[in-house]
């Protein structure tokens, strides 16, 4: 049987780690579909739409600090989305200090 690239792809997993080489919306990093699909809106309204995944924080004393800039204000709905973005954010793995792989 012929495999795709796709499949091969599938076979691998993001070590999010010091989160830089990591696109933020591009890149498949936590789940099965990249945040520029999961988050349309918001991607859309984001300000650095190819930005590595460690833009949207930085590591503060050994902690994340989040931080997500939008072009516009949001309305609550969006509100409710960024919330949710940022809960997948949070609930990836954090390590201070390695590098992604």
């Amino acid at each position: 049987m012929e495999r795709s690239k796709g499949d091969f792809e599938e076979c691998f997993e993001w070590a999010v780690e010091n989160r830089k080489k990591i696109l933020s919306w591009d890149d498949v990093w936590v789940g099965n579909e990249d945040l520029k699909s999961k988050f349309l809106r918001l991607f859309s309204l984001s300000n650095n739409k190819d930005a590595k995944l460690g833009s949207f924080g930085e590591w503060l004393n050994g902690y994340w600090k989040r931080d997500l800039f939008w072009r516009k204000g949001l309305f609550d709905w969006e509100k409710i989305q960024e919330l949710q973005l940022l809960q997948v954010v949070h609930d990836s793995c954090l390590v201070f200090g390695k590098e992604d792989c």
